[in-house]
């Protein structure tokens, strides 16, 4: 994916972020590094498969209540040997509302 198109859209950084993710081996707790209204990076203990489908649930200052939302796994990789960053794509047809 080219990256001007990884970057069309307006990345809020976020403090004290959390989601659960859950996908076909179960339910990971991450930490949300960035939202934007496509897509969010996350970091987490466990590795996401590139390409699979999960569920999401995000806690964040940012919202009202927590957003609920199905992501496909757009890339993961190791940080150190505990730590797994990822990024989430939403799909233009489940884009969050930052307004």
């Amino acid at each position: 994916m080219p990256l001007a198109y990884r970057r069309s859209y307006e990345r809020f950084n976020l403090e004290n972020a959390t989601a659960l993710i859950v996908d076909s081996q179960g339910r990971k707790e991450s930490i949300v590094k960035d939202i934007s209204t496509r897509g969010a990076g996350v970091i987490g203990n466990s590795p996401l498969a590139v390409n699979g489908r999960v569920e999401t649930i995000i806690i964040a200052s940012l919202f009202n209540e927590p957003v609920h939302k199905n992501a496909r796994v757009a890339w993961c990789r190791p940080v150190n040997t505990t730590l797994y960053q990822a990024g989430l794509d939403f799909g233009l047809d489940n884009e969050i509302d930052l307004g």
